[in-house]
């Protein structure tokens, strides 16, 4: 399939190739690669729902623009594919397919993982549906992996029971999502979200502030109240700000505040501990649903501060049943920032 993707998507399957074997290994990196994770994280988070697209965008709900979006995002990828397909541009038809995994991945899963590890039904109704139709789309491209990921779907009894046994018998139009008259203007507002998103990334990294370290807010260069709730709440967790403001006012596109109070500083000493303690999880082998107990010990006053004030979120981030104070008898010691931390993760059995 990589080989066979190659041909397709580096140019015209009919015109000459300067053949470069590294080209093969990105391509198994992306848009496969990228593709098998996907299919992962939807078995542990979405495998038992059916597909269903959202038709009913709100702007004032985050998830729900999302899910929007992807709807609509799939739709203009399908009419692409089949517009090149009939003028036998195969190359343009394949990376057309290719950039809809990698939004779906690197944008939509990315922000939806929180509502789709609680459960949430329509974010796990548009993943699935999401996958239902990639299926179909990459099949002219990658048959066995189409084929692959249709089976997956099949076994896992969430599609319609008259869906055709293999994805090369079933019709083109079976997953095509339905068009809304708000597509191309979802779609340019989520195009807004995503530049200042992307620069205010570029931001943080020019000031050496990682993505964990919550800030107090980003001032973006746009009339006040022309972005949604939904777009400002999209970019507020995106870029991990308390505050999306709106001014015309300020010289570059996106000004971020930099300046760190104590509390800012307690929930980035947080947000590090959970992504660890998870860290910790991964090495023991553990599933993401399986239960732990953390018993812990510091002598850092503002650490042990950040660990009460943040309590709720520890244990729903770490899926813990109880963070105890104590003297852990075998335990990993943890650096965050300055603060050191010893921990014992106990997996709660039964």
């Amino acid at each position: 399939d990589v080989v066979r993707w190659y041909m397709c998507a580096i140019n015209q399957p009919w015109d000459p190739k300067l053949f470069d074997e590294e080209d093969l290994k990105r391509m198994s990196r992306k848009p496969f690669g990228t593709l098998g994770n996907v299919i992962e994280f939807w078995k542990l988070h979405g495998g038992n729902t059916a597909p269903a697209w959202a038709v009913a965008p709100s702007a004032d709900n985050a998830g729900a623009m999302l899910d929007d979006w992807l709807r609509a995002r799939t739709r203009q990828t399908y009419d692409r594919v089949t517009q090149h397909l009939d003028a036998y541009a195969v190359t343009e038809a394949a990376r057309a397919v290719g950039d809809l995994v990698d939004e779906l991945s690197t944008w939509w899963l990315r922000r939806s993982r929180d509502r789709l590890k609680e459960g949430d039904g329509n974010a796990r109704a548009t993943f699935t549906a999401a996958l239902h139709a990639i299926a179909i789309l990459l099949a002219p491209f990658a048959p066995f992996t189409a084929e692959r990921l249709w089976r997956t779907l099949r076994d896992a009894g969430v599609l319609a029971t008259d869906v055709a046994e293999s994805v090369h018998l079933e019709a083109w139009e079976h997953a095509q999502p339905p068009a809304e008259p708000s597509d191309e203007s979802t779609m340019t507002q989520m195009e807004v979200a995503r530049r200042f998103c992307s620069l205010g990334l570029e931001s943080r990294t020019a000031s050496g502030m990682p993505v964990r370290q919550a800030l107090a807010a980003i001032t973006v260069q746009r009339a006040p109240g022309t972005l949604s709730p939904a777009l400002r709440a999209i970019i507020a967790a995106e870029l991990n700000v308390k505050e999306v403001r709106e001014d015309t006012a300020i010289p570059t596109e996106v000004d971020l505040e930099t300046t760190l109070t104590p509390e800012l500083l307690r929930e980035g000493m947080v947000r590090d501990l959970i992504r660890q303690v998870n860290d910790l999880r991964k090495q023991m082998g553990l599933a993401p649903t399986d239960r732990i107990r953390v018993c812990y010990h510091t002598e850092h006053g503002e650490l042990l501060h950040a660990m009460t004030e943040f309590q709720d979120t520890l244990l729903r981030s770490t899926v813990a049943e109880v963070w105890d104070a104590g003297t852990p008898s075998s335990s990993t010691e943890l650096v965050i920032g300055e603060a050191k931390l010893m921990v014992a993760v106990v997996p709660v059995r039964g």
